[in-house]
């Protein structure tokens, strides 16, 4: 009995090892399909607490090929370039960009 159950807590064990594994190599597979100029911005959602929202929002960036907001904090119309507006997602950790009017 002794046996059985330790070989249980092992296979336990190996199992949550092996999640962890995938778990972890999850944002760098998916960082590697950016171009190149928005792995940067995706490796700091890697680090972030919301990965996922922060992800989705550089991978909109990078479709429409949208920048950075200079100052993503600023709600005026001075946080983008004459002609673009501030645009994001709506969940935490999201990128601001800025995109044509």
């Amino acid at each position: 009995m002794r046996k059985s159950l330790w070989m249980a807590i092992v296979t336990v064990l190996v199992m949550i090892g092996i999640y962890a594994v995938r778990v972890a190599a999850l944002p760098k597979s998916e960082i590697s399909q950016l171009p190149p100029e928005y792995q940067v911005l995706a490796e700091d959602c890697s680090k972030a607490d919301s990965f996922n929202c922060c992800m989705s929002s550089v991978k909109t960036m990078a479709q429409g090929k949208y920048q950075l907001a200079k100052n993503p904090d600023d709600l005026s119309s001075q946080a983008c370039p004459s002609g673009y507006q501030r645009n994001l997602l709506r969940c935490m950790g999201t990128k601001v960009w800025c995109e044509p009017r």
